[in-house]
């Protein structure tokens, strides 16, 4: 089920990727480190009271003296081995980390090298006031990448000093590991991202970066533009409500035009203006390689709105298109309707809250049931917080009933009426597509509209979802009904899908003929159904038979009905 509810972030990134462990070595087992606040020079233990030392540890290690930081380097081989490892790692999971002591670092990363640990993969570090003490640490161990082996690193939420910020990317100049880095409300502003800029003109590793709620602007965005022009790595950026504001858009532009890597950009809630945003469009018109754009909450206007439209006429890579709180109005959709006829790449259209519909204007909606009657690429399309009247939900459903690739339509808190409910539920039965639909915070919908769309629902095969408010005083009546239809269509389509796929293996052994391992599997489940009685149900009957013809046959039976 496709959920459309106001975009706040960049889509969902990609799993991360666990590395193999080496079969002859031991790999530690802690795979996420949570770490609470910390201060320099003290932490927290479960209850509440100030740790300074590390429990079961011996004082040769703890040891602040000269001649134990001589000891740990000419005879780290003999500390690896005399030193319990555990402890260090249950301090480092109690939130001790950054109260560490040097000498104990340099014995957990002498015993972690070389055998690919996972113990440190994900570092999460909220809500402290990172000093430069406590990054003098961290540094040391994100320049020890092929021992530490960390993969994320997490520092939102933090307090974090410039000469802080400085130690740790001056010693990332050395790292290999890292993809994930997080920043988001750390304090970074035009100065510290100089750091972060220096860092990504040469990193070859880092994939996403989270630069959200901090306080860079023009300047800074200028600086970051000029690193990440040379970057061939990163691929998701989250730039979300910074100060980017107007002046910094020939940088925001400047990085679409001529960075040739980067898949997701969220550069929601910066204060761009529509000036901005057309010249963010005239960049995206241009680019060859973004698969995804927010631009939310940026003042886009009717003016930025026509730039997007001329944009996606030119654009055939973009996918995803995040455009809520900018009110476009109607006549800015009716100008990206018009570009979606001759676009063919757009999937996802997020257009929440952009005053769309107001006054009882069909213009709108008029524009978007067109492009529906043409356009085979849409998916999502997301227009809560809108108003509607009947009978521009009238004219989007037009469209709908024809289209057979729309899977999802998010009206959440659009004023429909039971009129606009009917308009809605009359194209249940054709819309062959719609798996989604969202109709919550809609209270003037009536009894009569509830039960029409559940009516209708019976004649629908390709229904998952349905958001309702059930605002009915038999309402239990009402879900169990709507909740049996697409419980059914659930059913009906798992049998379409495991037919399909039984079709298919079929096909590939009549063309290239049957390996010797399937040949005794299936002389394994003939055996098996002999024995087993009969009666199983039309498909379980079809999904286990040999004969291609019995499955075919039960495939269009049911597809018929």
């Amino acid at each position: 089920m496709v959920d459309l509810a106001r975009n706040h972030s960049m889509p969902i990134p990609s799993g991360r990727r666990n590395s193999s462990s080496n079969t002859q070595t031991t790999s530690f087992a802690y795979a996420t480190i949570t770490l609470p606040k910390t201060l320099s020079n003290k932490s927290l233990d479960g209850y509440g009271h100030a740790v300074t030392d590390l429990p079961n540890l011996s004082s040769r290690t703890r040891s602040s003296s000269s001649s134990a930081s001589a000891s740990a380097t000419t005879s780290t081989s003999t500390r690896a081995t005399s030193t319990p490892l555990a402890p260090i790692i249950s301090a480092i999971k109690r939130g001790n980390f950054l109260a560490l002591s040097e000498p104990l670092l340099n014995v957990l990363l002498m015993s972690m090298a070389g055998k690919n640990s996972t113990a440190l993969e994900t570092i999460n570090i909220s809500g402290a006031a990172i000093s430069a003490a406590d990054a003098k640490l961290l540094a040391k161990l994100i320049r020890s990448s092929g021992a530490a082996n960390i993969k994320i690193l997490k520092l939102a939420r933090n307090a974090i000093s410039q000469q802080a910020l400085k130690y740790i990317f001056e010693a990332w100049k050395y790292n290999q590991t890292i993809t994930v880095l997080s920043l988001a409300r750390a304090g970074i502003n035009d100065k510290t991202i100089k750091y972060i800029s220096k860092m990504l003109v040469k990193n070859e590793t880092l994939q996403e970066l989270d630069l959200s709620s901090n306080r860079i602007t023009a300047p800074g965005m200028e600086h970051l533009t000029d690193a990440l022009v040379y970057n061939r790595a990163l691929i998701r950026l989250c730039l979300q409500s910074n100060n980017i504001k107007r002046g910094g858009a020939p940088s925001l532009a400047r990085l679409l035009a001529k960075n040739k890597v980067l898949r997701h950009l969220n550069a929601g809630s910066n204060g761009l203006g529509p000036e901005g945003c057309v010249m963010v469009a005239d960049a995206v018109r241009f680019n060859r390689t973004l698969n995804s754009l927010s631009l939310d909450m940026n003042e886009m206007g009717p003016l930025g709105a026509t730039a997007m439209a001329a944009a996606l006429v030119s654009n055939r890579h973009l996918t995803y298109l995040y455009l809520p709180h900018n009110n476009i109005g109607d006549q800015g959709l009716e100008k990206i309707c018009e570009s979606l006829k001759r676009n063919k790449s757009l999937i996802g259209l997020d257009l929440e809250l952009n005053n769309i519909g107001a006054g009882h204007s069909l213009v709108g909606m008029t524009a978007l049931g067109d492009v529906l009657r043409t356009n085979h690429t849409l998916r999502e399309i997301n227009l809560a917080y809108n108003l509607f009247s009947g009978d521009a939900v009238s004219e989007l459903m037009k469209g709908v009933a024809v289209n057979s690739t729309l899977e999802s339509i998010n009206f959440t808190n659009c004023g429909i009426s039971t009129e606009g409910a009917l308009a809605i539920a009359e194209v249940l039965p054709s819309a062959r597509g719609l798996q989604n639909l969202g109709l919550t915070s809609n209270p003037d919908i009536a009894v009569e509209g509830y039960w029409s769309l559940a009516d209708n629902l019976a004649k629908n095969r390709s229904m998952k979802g349905i958001q309702l408010d059930y605002n009915s005083e038999d309402r239990h009546v009402l879900y169990e009904k709507i909740q049996h239809l697409l419980t059914r269509n659930f059913i009906w389509q798992q049998a379409i899908y495991a037919a399909a796929c039984r079709i298919l293996i079929l096909s590939r052994v009549v063309l290239l003929g049957r390996p010797a391992n399937q040949r005794l599997l299936q002389t394994q489940i003939q055996q098996q159904q002999q024995q087993s009685s009969l009666g199983k149900g039309a498909w379980t009957t079809a999904a286990t038979a040999s004969d291609e013809t019995s499955i075919l046959l039960c495939f269009h039976t049911n597809n018929n009905n």
